[in-house]
């Protein structure tokens, strides 16, 4: 192969990689403006005032909800569909509470393999705090951190190094965690 086409070939692969990531962002950015049309600038920016890992409030029966991703300022994908029509906020003139969730990963295991530890097998497990705010004065009423899974186990020998993840919990475990049973 020569200079020209291995040019050729490295750009191609700059322009599509750049490509994916471009495509990627215009994603995250339309489901940004999407949960701030349905529900409101304020609410989704809820999210973003930090969380008081101290309170441990309910959250009241006839509250409608919308679960937010603190992470990425989103409608949470996971957490929202799952709610009851009874729970489930429709938009901006109904929804009474903000569930902000987000997603933290923690070093469960790491094991070196060979006498130098050339290689390690990383175990993360995902778990996930949870806070409630009040819609109309903005209060947080309540947190909670709910363990994920185990990740996988490690291999007894590798010759490359791992990373091993376990799953964020299921709505269910959240729902009833939080009281929302």
């Amino acid at each position: 192969m020569n200079l020209r086409t291995r040019i050729i070939l490295i750009a191609a692969v700059v322009v599509v990689g750049g490509g994916v990531l471009g495509v990627g962002a215009l994603m995250l950015k339309a489901d940004q403006d999407a949960a701030v049309a349905q529900y409101g600038e304020a609410v989704v920016k809820i999210c973003k005032s930090g969380m008081d890992t101290n309170l441990t409030g309910a959250v009241p029966a006839d509250a409608k909800i919308v679960f937010i991703d603190g992470n990425t300022s989103t409608i949470s994908g996971v957490y929202q569909p799952k709610l009851s029509a009874g729970k489930a906020a429709t938009g901006k003139a109904d929804v009474t509470h903000v569930g902000c969730v987000n997603t933290i990963e923690e070093t469960y295991n790491v094991v070196e393999y060979g006498t130098t530890g050339k290689y390690k097998c990383r175990q993360f497990s995902r778990n996930l705090e949870v806070a409630f705010y009040e819609v109309k004065t903005g209060k947080q009423i309540s947190y909670n951190l709910i363990k994920g899974s185990i990740p996988p186990t490690c291999p007894g020998k590798t010759d490359k190094s791992l990373t091993k993840y376990g799953n964020p919990p299921e709505a269910a475990e959240v729902f009833q965690v939080v009281g929302l049973n």
